[in-house]
């Protein structure tokens, strides 16, 4: 079910008071009444049903009337590793695979990325990342927002594949399809490599098949764009281990 979210700490029989967008969405989108009941989650992961105590366009007042317990963590972890392709893209990507349970996002610029991200803009965009994994949090029910994070150079991004059990690079080179690899897969964080729209280069596809744990595998028998691997990948591999 999807649900409202409020940076304020939440507790039983506080009165809470929403205010920007989130107000604007609950009073004209969902168009809810004095006297219904909704749900709100807050920033520490604590959920809550929530009686309307009054409603304008600008300002929402509910009373929390009953906690409601939440599974916080998923059977696998899974990080998707995204080489920085075209901004209208990523925002795409960003809700997909927040939708799919995606417990990570991180961008890295490739040798062939149309666009390129540096610290800088990185930071520009974050907010805007943020509110786009929010929504999309919200609105599948899920109660863990991903970390998204842009890893500037092969050094961190080498140090985030340590942390995975297995990586997993999309590419026409391998030997498997995604779910033939992985059938009898029992792991607990699993890295997805996704390239940029032009492919990865043979020198980052030689880097990258010489790292331990990971296995290059194809998709599908068609080239599919950026977007729709990344999405693709993270919606089979989180529909495999939570099935």
């Amino acid at each position: 079910m999807s649900y409202f979210f409020s940076k304020e700490a939440l507790a039983l029989g506080k009165i809470i008071k929403i205010t920007g967008s989130e107000a604007r969405h609950i009073s004209k989108s969902r168009r809810v009444k004095i006297g219904e009941i909704i749900e709100i989650q807050d920033a520490k992961n604590k959920r809550f049903k929530a009686k309307i105590t009054s409603a304008t366009k600008d300002m929402v007042s509910a009373e929390i009337i009953f906690e409601i317990k939440i599974l916080l963590e998923e059977k696998i972890v899974i990080s998707l590793f995204q080489a920085n392709i075209k901004k209208q893209a990523i925002d795409y990507i960003l809700q997909k695979c927040t939708e799919l349970g995606a417990t990570n996002i991180f961008f890295f610029n490739s040798q062939f990325s149309g666009e390129r991200l540096d610290e800088k803009i990185a930071e520009k965009r974050a907010p805007r990342w943020e509110k786009i994994a929010i929504e999309a949090m919200k609105q599948s029910g899920r109660p863990i927002i991903p970390e998204i994070k842009f890893l500037k150079n092969n050094e961190i991004l080498l140090k985030e594949f340590e942390k995975c059990d297995e990586l997993i690079l999309a590419d026409f080179s391998g030997e498997k399809n995604l779910l033939e690899y992985l059938e009898n897969k029992n792991t607990k964080h699993i890295g997805l490599i996704i390239g940029p729209e032009g492919g990865f280069s043979e020198k980052e596809l030689i880097f990258f098949k010489n790292i331990k744990n990971l296995h290059a595998t194809k998709l599908t028998k068609n080239i599919l764009r950026a977007d729709t691997a990344a999405i693709l990948t993270v919606g089979a591999t989180s529909l495999f281990f939570n099935k």
